[in-house]
């Protein structure tokens, strides 16, 4: 593998996995906080999901846009946004409707990547950056959504 992939390997393996602590210290927030200070942890956490659902997306469309063929790109940038509108939604309504559609769209994003840019657009190296984080994120939020029920 040359070094300029091996170095960016690296920083996004760091930057991803480092994207996971605010999740973590909301939910820590939320487990061990003050009870008054829980709405404010809940909101955090509501809020940074959403930013990072539709950073994913943002991910499809930076790639897409260096596709050399023009063939379905108008529908994989389509598919780039859904994310970000998943994610405006969710935050507009109630915590545990949130969650789970926050929940949803990591999923749903994920089994999408899956099935149509998987071969198309990612690194393996990617591949399993993008997994391991799902699962990681996925377990957040079933944790959050089971605390609130």
């Amino acid at each position: 593998m040359p070094e300029k992939y091996l170095s960016i390997k690296i920083i996004a393996n760091l930057l991803g996995y480092g994207g996971v602590l605010p999740f973590l210290c909301a939910l820590a927030g939320i487990v061990f906080g003050d009870t008054e200070l829980v709405p404010f942890y809940m909101h955090a956490f509501l809020s940074y999901g959403a930013i990072i659902l539709t950073f994913i997306g943002a991910v499809h469309w930076g790639l897409i846009i260096n596709m050399q063929s023009t063939s379905n790109c108008s529908w994989f940038m389509l598919g780039s946004v859904v994310p970000a509108i998943v994610s405006w939604i969710a935050i507009m309504l109630s915590t545990k409707v949130a969650l789970s559609i926050l929940l949803s769209g990591f999923i749903i994003t994920y089994v999408y990547e899956r099935t149509l840019l998987w071969e198309l657009l990612f690194p393996d190296w990617y591949k399993r950056l993008r997994t391991n984080l799902t699962i990681i994120v996925s377990i957040h939020l079933l944790t959050v959504l089971y605390l609130s029920l």
